[in-house]
């Protein structure tokens, strides 16, 4: 980090990984920047659960789930992109201050939306290259 900090990027991984909407997080800093930021792949599940409580959940006759879940995604991105950035300030309180990831990325793309990150695709790398379960 740009202040001379170490992050483990495994260890913030983890922690935001415990949270029931991450289906899969990415973690990146460098030491020209005083922030984290993730790529968080929400867990589509839980996810669908959201939806539903928020009465957001409509799947049309004879739609595949993916389908559905990638058109409600984009339709609804705003609040889906909210209710993962709160789940994962609810994760926070072991981590410190710069361990923090300052703004999560939702891949919510109806191209990409709830597909596995993919190194060569994205041009990633990471230290968690298997879903966090």
């Amino acid at each position: 980090m740009s202040q001379g900090e170490y992050i483990a990027a495994e260890k913030v991984e983890s922690v935001y990984g415990k949270s029931s909407c991450v289906g899969q997080i990415w973690v990146y800093g460098n030491s020209f920047q005083s922030f984290l930021l993730a790529v968080v792949v929400p867990n589509m599940d839980s996810t669908i659960a959201f939806l539903k409580e928020q009465s957001l959940w409509t799947v049309k006759s004879g739609e595949e789930l993916h389908t559905a879940f990638q058109r409600i995604c984009t339709k609804e991105k705003k609040s889906v992109k909210a209710w993962v950035a709160s789940k994962l300030k609810e994760q926070e309180t072991s981590l410190k201050g710069f361990e923090k990831v300052v703004m999560p990325v939702t891949p919510l793309s109806p191209k990409k939306s709830m597909q596995p990150l993919d190194l060569e695709e994205e041009g990633i790398s990471t230290s968690c290259t298997k879903p966090i379960i």
